[in-house]
């Protein structure tokens, strides 16, 4: 494993560690805890244990993994524990290539592609046909039914047609699922 501080961030690179190597660090007494997690084994299930990401309080994971591979990585079980954690997961086999970057005191991420989309739901999307608004120049709020965010009409990340619900007020948004656009802020 390797540790890089930067100012008030830290990024902790675990390679192909799995639950028993994770053991044999915390017992060594390491400081551990970092604002970026690269996710041991590919996401694996045999990695990424409560005990370690308790240690690690990651509040980004990003997990290095091919599209469709063979061994079914990453594991929902490691994806689960990433969610109780409460970090923001990315992934390259849905992304691309992720860049993070620091200033010392954040984090930035920028993905190669599908930067707004929720790689690591708590439950899979679901298509709403009933109570969907119709498009209507009176719909204040565009919702992407895949993320789950909502929009103002005028951001420059809205979804595709096929992809959007209508809302007539914020509130009606929120109460339906939808969180707000970090880009418009709705």
């Amino acid at each position: 494993m390797t540790k890089v501080v930067c100012g008030e961030t830290s990024f902790l690179f675990t390679g192909d560690a799995e639950a028993e190597e994770e053991r044999d660090i915390i017992n060594q007494g390491y400081d551990l805890s970092a604002t970026v997690l690269k996710a041991g084994h590919h996401g694996s299930d045999t990695s990424s244990s409560y005990v370690f990401l308790r240690e690690v309080m990651p509040e980004y994971v990003v997990i290095s993994v091919g599209k469709n591979n063979q061994y079914g990585h990453p594991d929902e079980g490691a994806l689960s524990r990433f969610r109780d954690v409460g970090a923001k997961t990315y992934r390259t086999d849905l992304q691309g290539d992720i860049i993070l970057q620091s200033n010392g005191k954040e984090i930035t991420v920028n993905t190669q592609k599908n930067a707004t989309i929720e790689v690591n739901p708590t439950v899979p999307p679901v298509v709403e046909e009933e109570n969907v608004v119709e498009n209507t120049p009176s719909s204040s709020y565009i919702g992407n039914k895949n993320s789950k965010k909502f929009h103002y009409p005028s951001c420059h990340s809205l979804p595709i047609e096929k992809n959007r619900r209508y809302f007539n007020s914020r509130s009606e948004a929120i109460s339906s699922g939808y969180d707000p656009c970090k880009n418009c802020n709705p």
